[in-house]
């Protein structure tokens, strides 16, 4: 246990995820990948070696199969997923949380404000705001700023699709769609019961490269729920390969994903561009680090602080985080011995204020530039890291606990039995042991220990008078 991690895993064979997983420790999954037949993967009655300690899984969640405490997650494993994670990654149930944590800071604008961070969404599954939507779109300020200004409003399936192939540009096709469904009016608000949300199109964002569009993706990392401990890492940036125009409605200049930029790749292989030129097209848009962000603001002047990212840029993010874990903690699995990592897609506007899109679980990590693959190696290895220094430190705690549970005379034992329940519990709860300190090579950087007292918990992102945990 104090050794080596043991790991059990479905990334595929000759991933880049389980090439640094078997150089970390040992991977005891033998056949076991996302490619088996699901009537495999999901018996549950697959055997599990008891010697596992580590549990990170990608493609299906073995808890809905076995139960956890009793078939897996025994006090000496570890599992990457958190019971209730939906409620950070279904845009729905964010929005859910968002509206419902705005309103409890409605008279502490210090504390949190509607207006930052998060764009306005309209729930189009709820009545109310339904019709509020219609309202606006029918209203005559509306008509008249869309002659100039013709996209306001994306559109977002609330959850069951990635990859950006539930987002809708809410251009004049896709009005008419949503009035032949809702009526003109909204009359049928409350009657549709799809999980559709009316979000807020970011029109001013910030452009690179010229004229080019960018959003990026910043980690987090859920090390503990008992009590609740978060690391942030820096991410990637993901450059546009069109000039930017809000008028126009292909999806490629409006969405800069990972899979719109496959897209458009693929498109440029069946226009016989050569291997050389499309390399070229993934260096200008997916070879950007954080570092080379500040490099450009720096260079055209957008910027005078050669320190921006610590002052502002990461600070912003990690407000995100902390904001979006505090709104929804109340639904996730308070188990000492799960954990998570989340890729947060983010946006930046002409005024260098950062704008949340979306939280994704299991995000890819994959190697396709040498910039790409040397942070995604240290991210990785950081992440077992942290979580080995916490499961050594419980296991420390958990066997001084049975010497004292054995050396406890036979008579006394019946009567201990709450103590003991108390103590394992207390011992169960997440904080290093001075002996098991995280590596000072670890790139993660924690932003959230409620182990420390007051604004300390949020390393100061968050004011004192705003802590009512």
């Amino acid at each position: 246990m104090f050794e080596k991690l043991n790991f059990y895993t479905d990334h595929f064979k000759g991933s880049f995820y389980r090439r640094n997983i078997r150089s970390i420790g040992n991977d005891l999954s033998m056949n076991v990948d996302r490619a088996m037949p699901k009537n495999i993967s999901e018996a549950p009655l697959f055997r599990l070696p008891p010697e596992i300690n580590v549990f990170h899984m990608i493609a299906f969640n073995m808890h809905r199969n076995y139960r956890m405490g009793e078939h897996f997650v025994c006090p000496t494993q570890m599992y990457n997923k958190i019971p209730g994670h939906e409620w950070l990654v279904f845009k729905d149930r964010v929005t859910d949380s968002q509206i419902e944590y705005a309103a409890k800071y409605q008279d502490r604008p210090q504390c949190f404000s509607k207006d930052k961070y998060f764009l306005n969404t309209f729930r189009l599954q709820n009545e109310a705001e339904c019709k509020a939507f219609f309202d606006r779109i029918n209203s005559p300020e509306y008509k008249e700023l869309i002659k100039t200004d013709p996209l306001q409003y994306i559109i977002k399936i609330g959850h069951g699709v990635h990859a950006s192939l539930g987002v809708f540009l809410l251009d004049e096709k896709e009005e008419t769609t949503l009035r032949k469904k809702y009526g003109d009016n909204g009359e049928n608000c409350g009657k549709v019961q799809q999980s559709l949300l009316a979000q807020t199109y970011l029109g001013n964002p910030l452009l690179v490269n010229g004229r080019k569009k960018l959003d990026f993706r910043a980690f987090l990392l859920v090390a503990s729920m008992d009590p609740l401990i978060a690391y942030y890492h820096d991410g990637v940036m993901r450059v546009s390969f069109h000039d930017f125009d809000k008028n126009s409605t292909n999806r490629a200049i409006h969405i800069t994903n990972t899979h719109m930029s496959d897209e458009e790749v693929e498109k440029a292989k069946k226009e016989g561009k050569t291997d050389k030129e499309i390399e070229q097209m993934y260096f200008n848009c997916d070879a950007w680090m954080f570092t080379t962000l500040q490099k450009h603001l720096l260079e055209t002047g957008r910027i005078k602080d050669p320190n921006w990212l610590e002052n502002s840029f990461r600070p912003q993010i990690k407000k995100i985080m902390l904001h979006l874990l505090r709104m929804s903690e109340k639904h996730l699995l308070k188990m000492p011995n799960t954990y998570e990592l989340y890729g947060l897609d983010m946006m930046i506007d002409e005024n260098l204020n950062v704008w949340f899109i979306e939280a994704n679980s299991h995000p890819l990590l994959n190697g396709s530039t040498k910039e790409k693959a040397v942070l995604f190696t240290k991210m990785i290895e950081g992440m077992f890291d942290i979580m080995f220094a916490y499961y050594k430190s419980r296991m420390k705690r958990y066997l001084l606990l049975i010497k004292e549970m054995q050396d406890e005379p036979e008579e006394n034992k019946p009567l201990m039995r709450q103590y003991w329940m108390a103590t394992f519990k207390e011992a169960s709860k997440n904080r290093l042991e001075p002996e098991f300190p995280i590596s000072n090579r670890n790139t993660w950087v924690p932003f959230i220990d409620r182990n420390r007292k007051g604004a300390d918990a949020y390393y100061g992102l968050l004011p004192e008078e705003c802590i009512d945990d």
